[in-house]
């Protein structure tokens, strides 16, 4: 409630003014860009799952053209008219989409370090090195197995992206709220997961965090 009445303090003059260009979408700053990523990202999603590929990637170019000649000639038309009028792609014109050296020295090592990162870490929970671990992996694997039987990759990737324009715009009215509901949730997780761990063999349980949880458990009753 306080952040939504700085931001209307603020003034709606310089309401946006400070997002990245993702932010803008995903906060529903400018609601007819985000409206238009969400439906055109809808639509491409239920294109793949019924056309191929090579057929979605040449009519989304053959669409991208057609509309960059229909403003420049609308523009022109204007022009000849003598009327004012505005480049509805303007903006596209001056977006930077170059990548620079840098960008893909760190893009690259990123990749490696997340690759050795995994595979270590699935070899660990395969070769059931650590108990414990290696049976929440199992659970979270048979649980994928059930949405996997329900959902397919598509289907998935539709609700992912819709949940995308949702949730962002539900933390960022509701900061404090959500923030301790998850803080508590965690607290939670670490105090059950904690006491599940001690009753396998080598393993290591977070007392202090566990007794720090049920102090303050005793507190609150």
């Amino acid at each position: 409630m306080r952040n939504t009445k700085k931001r209307a303090q603020n003034g709606s003059a310089n309401y946006g003014a400070d997002y990245s260009p993702a932010g803008r979408i995903f906060l529903w700053v400018d609601p007819a860009l985000s409206g238009g990523v969400l439906v055109s990202g809808l639509m491409t999603l239920l294109s793949l799952s019924i056309f191929s590929t090579i057929s979605i990637f040449a009519n989304v170019l053959l669409l991208g053209v057609l509309l960059g000649v229909g403003s420049k000639i609308y523009v022109h038309l204007m022009g000849m008219l003598k009327k004012p009028c505005k480049d509805p792609l303007a903006q596209l014109a001056v977006l930077d989409l170059t990548v620079t050296e840098d960008c893909i020295g760190d893009l690259v090592k990123s990749c490696v370090d997340g690759y050795n990162c995994v595979v270590s870490e699935g070899r660990r929970l395969v070769l059931g090195e650590n108990i414990y671990d290696s049976i929440k992996f199992g659970l979270v694997l048979y649980f994928l197995t059930i949405l996997g039987s329900i959902f397919n990759t598509l289907t998935l990737c539709a609700i992912i992206f819709v949940f995308s324009f949702i949730l962002p715009k539900v933390y960022y009215d509701n900061p404090d709220c959500i923030g301790e509901a998850v803080e508590k949730a965690r607290d939670q997780y670490v105090a059950l997961d904690s006491k599940l761990a001690a009753m396998f063999p080598g393993q290591k349980v977070e007392k202090e965090v566990v007794e720090k949880i049920e102090v303050e458990g005793e507190k609150e009753e």
